[in-house]
């Protein structure tokens, strides 16, 4: 059919209306590239399928797209020996839940839908994969610290690191002694390393190194020497961190 008799037709509002409905962005990209059929064999597939899914969507609450996520781009990395981040793989895992419970659905239906019955037979079911991810990341997309006994054990001494650098940043800055040369009372990061905001004009009254500056000049962030190996223990931690939160991923891809 030619763009003359599409427009006349307004065919490209009614394909919007149809763009509007679809629940995921693959759904609407084929709802944009859609044609009128010259086929009539092919028209009655089309008009019957469309009538087996309107039954099926008024009887099945299970039929349903939700969770359903585009991962091509992340399955293509990982076919050639790349890796996903935490909320993509998560992302998977809930495409895979929905597209397991789709199919599921459609075959145990009562209702005469043989063409979808067909299609969702197509459909790959992969339950260790879902269940590998589901026990390695948490709702919000990060690596569970239960992933693996060495991320917890790392995690932990990192959580009881943290915790004694803190107190002793912190007991600086109640110290009546460095009142006065604080720029303000709080612990900051620098470069991954706790820091305390130094007047400038103080600098040689607070041993330490310094991480940076503010814009102005006016305040240095420095860490404490009597810190500086517990940071250095922290940063080894976090590599480890990154290096076993890289070997959980590499064995869910």
């Amino acid at each position: 059919m030619d763009q003359r008799s599409l427009r006349i037709l307004e065919y490209h509002s009614v394909i919007r209306l149809l763009e509007e409905q679809a629940v995921t962005d693959r759904g609407k990209e084929l709802a944009r590239l859609l044609l009128p059929l010259n086929d009539i064999s092919a028209i009655k597939e089309v008009l019957q399928e469309t009538s087996e899914a309107r039954y099926l969507l008024r009887g099945y609450s299970g039929i349903s797209f939700a969770g359903v996520h585009d991962v091509k781009s992340l399955l293509h990395r990982i076919e050639i020996g790349g890796l996903g981040e935490p909320s993509e793989l998560q992302d998977l895992g809930d495409t895979l839940e929905a597209a397991r419970k789709l199919k599921n659905t459609i075959a145990e239906s009562d209702e005469d839908a043989p063409i979808l019955k067909r299609e969702a037979a197509r459909i790959g079911l992969f339950q260790d994969i879902e269940n590998t991810i589901d026990d390695s990341i948490n709702d919000i997309g990060e690596i569970k610290d239960s992933a693996s006994q060495e991320l917890s054990g790392i995690r932990k001494q990192m959580r009881s690191l943290n915790e004694r650098i803190r107190q002793k940043l912190d007991s600086y800055i109640r110290s009546s002694a460095y009142q006065k040369i604080i720029q303000e009372p709080i612990v900051t990061q620098r470069e991954g390393r706790f820091v305390i905001p130094i007047r400038q004009e103080s600098r040689g009254q607070f041993p330490g190194i310094i991480h940076d500056q503010s814009a102005s000049g006016a305040t240095l962030f420095i860490e404490p020497m009597a810190v500086v190996e517990a940071n250095n223990d922290l940063r080894q931690l976090t590599k480890r961190e990154q290096q076993e939160i890289e070997r959980i991923i590499r064995m869910i891809c």
